[in-house]
This record gives C-alpha cells, structure tokens and sequence, in this order.
C-alpha cells in the first residue's frame, strides 16, 4: 500500500526515479511491518480468559538483565552461556534495531543523535503498548514491559547509525537527486509505462472510494433500503475516476492525465507545432496553458537534436507514445515547456537564461 505512492512522491520530489532509492524504500516498509509482526502480535485469542489466569509484569530496574544473566549463567562454559536465552534475548533486542539505525541515519539522512533519539522514543512507544493492553483494546497487559528493552533497542540504533556508512555507502542522498530535479530527461517506454500503472492505481482508488462514499451515505441517511442498493453507484465511481484521472487533467493547464503529470510527461499538441525557424517557434503548452518560444541566438536554434527524449523537428517535439488518453502528436518531457528557455543539465540556456545550455547534436 505505501509502495506505490512513494514512487508517486519520488518523482515529484526527484524528478526521475531512483531504483536504488526504491530498494531502500522497500528495506523501510519491510523492517517497519516485521517490527510491528514482531513486537505487537500475536494477541489473545480469549483477551478475557487470559487476563483472568496470567498477570503480565513489567520491569522498571535498569539493567537488571546484567543480573539475569549472571544469575542464570552461573557454572555454565562459555559457548553456552552465549548461547544461553537470557543472552540471546538481549542479543537479539540489540539486532532488531540496528536496521532502523542504519535506515534513518543514511537512507533518511538523521544525525546518529537523531537517530538514536527516535529508536529511544520507537522502543517507549512499542514497550508502552505491550503495557497498556493496546491502549485499552484488551483488558490487561498482554506482554512483559521492560525498561532494558529500551535500552538495548537504543543501543542498537546507535550502533545501527555508526555502522550505516559501511552498509549503505551506495545510496545516493535525497539531496543530490533533488538538485537535478528540474533537468530534462528521455522519454522511454520505463516512464510510460510508470505513468500507466499510476494512473490505473489512482483511477481504482478513485472508483473504489467514490462508490464506498455513496453506500456509506445512502446507509447513514437512508436513501434506500439496505437489501436495494442501487446497481449505478459502481459505474458512477468509475465515471468520477475517468473524470479525475483522465479528462479534467487533459484540459487542464500543460494536458495529459495524472499519472502523466506525476512522471514529468506533457502531450504535444499538434496545434502547438511552430515554423522550426527559431524565433517565436512554438514548442507546446507549458505549465499555465501557454507556448514557449522567443527569440534564440544565431545558430542556438535546435534543429534536428534530441531534448529531453523528443527530437525537435521543425519546432516542435517528438516523441513515442503509449497513448495520452487525447488526440497528441506525442509525449515529451514537461520541463521542456515550462515558463521559458528549455531546461538541459549543465551551462546557461538560449537568449540568456539559466536552465542549461540546449544540448543540440547535429
């Protein structure tokens, strides 16, 4: 569920999609649902009958484990004192929060202290639950609070946090993707299809939710009996979500639908198709509804080149297309078309401006 709407976000915010980032966003949905597996369930399957016949300590010492473990390991050799439970169980609540160290410190970009500090408040908040049944879904406490578990699962995020530049070294930071973020980039049949698949998630969610808000209305204020519900209420979901997704985005501002807008993709309408001369040539409708020409120094003119995965063909851009839902000349990249000179990495842009200097290949 969190999986797609974060490549959603890392467009938006980076402007292109790094898997590498991606795989690290996976890391993080999947440590945080194992932790959650891990410390909060399994429940009573008889809360009541449990609550009558256990009671469920908590202990407010710290560091008794070390006392535990002498206790316990007393006249033991030293393989099996390591390998005893009472060792293993502080071992292992060290292990479980040294991903969230190193998860925080180089994929989030947190300061070993931060990081620390949000393992110290994540192990309260999980030993805090146990305690309190849940926050008072169950009757009694359901698992054993311990101060040391706090304590060795802030331990394991420090060590987590020194330890994350080893681990993670080829993660690049959210803040060099972002400098980039308003670079042109090719249109490949990847983006397309990204755009795609977001805009059937976004179309579901939004039929799906349409629909349930109807029923539940139609329920609370009874428009109609429960056993006759309506059989238009899903096509009307579906028609809010074509209207959403598809049509109201097409014509509005620069076009194309949401999951387009979401990967930087902008149709190129035929009307906007200009002489190719250079100056005051059209390229396509930019982020306000309006054309982006002027005049271009001699000879800064594209002609023929590439610009941001379209060919610039007598003014205008060209590019493949899986289809923008309206009648276009293609797909091209939408940084091309906004408020001004065309935007490539590197150097000043034509007549003076600032996004880069055309990379034109004749």
């Amino acid at each position: 569920m969190l999986f797609l709407p974060y490549v959603v976000w890392s467009f938006h915010r980076f402007g292109q999609l790094s898997f590498r980032r991606i795989i690290g966003w996976a890391a993080v949905c999947v440590y945080f649902t194992g932790l959650a597996v891990y410390t909060l369930v399994p429940f009573p399957e008889d809360p009541q009958a449990f609550c009558a016949s256990t009671h469920v300590g908590y202990n407010l010492h710290p560091l008794e484990f070390i006392t535990d473990i002498r206790t316990q390991t007393a006249g033991m050799g030293l393989r099996s004192a390591l390998t005893s439970a009472v060792v293993l169980q502080v071992v292992f609540n060290v292990v479980l929060f040294v991903p969230l160290g190193v998860l925080l410190h180089r994929y989030f970009r947190r300061g070993a202290i931060t990081s620390t500090l949000i393992g110290l408040i994540m192990s309260v908040c999980i030993e805090t639950t146990q305690y309190t049944g849940f926050f008072g879904l169950l009757p009694c406490a359901y698992r054993v609070a311990d101060v040391d578990d706090v304590i060795t699962n802030t331990a394991g995020t420090l060590i987590g946090a020194l330890i994350a530049p080893l681990l993670l070294f080829w993660m690049p930071a959210s803040r060099t993707l972002t400098s980039t973020r308003l670079v042109a980039r090719p249109v490949t049949s990847m983006r397309r299809w990204v755009g795609m698949v977001v805009d059937g998630f976004l179309f579901y969610l939004i039929a799906a939710s349409s629909s349930i808000a109807v029923l539940v209305a139609g329920r609370l204020l009874s428009w109609w009996p429960v056993e006759a519900e309506p059989e238009w209420i899903s096509p009307a979901g579906d028609v809010v979500a074509l209207l959403m997704v598809f049509v109201i985005p097409s014509l509005t501002g620069r076009g194309g639908s949401l999951g387009q807008r979401v990967v930087w993709l902008t149709p190129r309408w035929p009307a906007a198709a200009g002489s190719g001369d250079g100056s005051g040539g059209a390229v396509g409708a930019d982020s306000s509804g309006g054309t982006v020409g002027g005049d271009w120094p001699d000879g800064a003119a594209p002609d023929g080149g590439q610009m941001g995965g379209g060919t610039y063909r007598g003014g205008s851009l060209d590019s493949g297309s899986l289809g923008s839902g309206l009648p276009s000349s293609g797909l091209s990249d939408g940084r091309t078309l906004a408020n001004g000179p065309l935007a490539f990495a590197g150097g000043r842009g034509p007549a003076g401006g600032h996004a880069g200097a055309p990379a034109v290949h004749r």
